[in-house]
């Protein structure tokens, strides 16, 4: 795929790697303060609308893609949550089950 061939000649990960990379350095436990402020103000609340904007943009053409999408918005939502809290082990399992979605995603999508 284009994505991957791009991402790779820049050392770039993407999909449910890069959500893994994520969890793997939250579990470390050193999220400075910078990273849970677009942890909190930003990209999880965006994740979560964006992936509801699939959701609704899949619908009823697609209803098991846009089950995943709204799976992932639950997520997002959830790690909001604990980000706010500082639940670190918490944002690193959901992150967990975040990248899980993802590749199910993934998966889906290329089998349609």
């Amino acid at each position: 795929m284009e994505a991957e061939s791009l991402a790779a000649k820049q050392n770039w990960i993407i999909d449910a790697k890069a959500i893994t990379a994520l969890q793997e350095h939250v579990e470390k436990g050193k999220v400075s303060p910078a990273e849970r402020g677009f942890m909190v103000h930003f990209s999880f609340k965006l994740g979560a609308r964006r992936a509801l904007d699939f959701a609704g943009f899949f619908g009823s053409k697609h209803p098991e893609l846009a089950r995943l999408k709204e799976k992932q918005a639950e997520l997002f939502g959830v790690l909001q949550s604990f980000a706010v809290q500082r639940k670190w082990t918490h944002v690193a399992g959901s992150l967990g089950e975040l990248s899980q979605v993802e590749a199910e995603f993934r998966d889906a999508l290329i089998s349609s």
